[in-house]
């Protein structure tokens, strides 16, 4: 899995992981999601990033949790997140994800 950080243009493809129990990664997903076309599923969102006059683009998040990571004593909940963008230009992607990291973000440091 190719993991990309918040900073990095996004490209079509990657993956990250995420330090946060399904639960969580949901509601904030379904929070940060507000308002946009989306088709949920249990592990699964579609979401339709077409702006009109534009060609169609799209935007596939699925994730899966992994194994808690102990660092410690301090037990850290893990899941694997995948973003594919379909026919999304650079722009747009930048964008889509400069709102889902702010919207995605926890506290810490």
């Amino acid at each position: 899995m190719a993991e990309v950080s918040a900073s990095a243009e996004p490209p079509e493809r990657f993956g990250r992981r995420i330090s946060a129990t399904e639960r969580e990664w949901q509601r904030l997903l379904i929070q940060a999601l507000d308002g946009w076309p989306a088709r949920h599923e249990h592990t699964l969102v579609d979401i339709d990033l077409t702006i009109d006059g534009q060609p169609p683009a799209s935007l596939r998040i699925s994730w899966y949790a992994e194994p808690e990571q102990v660092i410690g004593g301090v037990r850290l909940p893990q899941i694997v997140v995948h973003f594919s963008f379909q026919h999304a230009a650079p722009a747009l992607r930048a964008r889509v994800m400069k709102h889902l990291d702010l919207h995605l973000q926890r506290g810490g440091g």
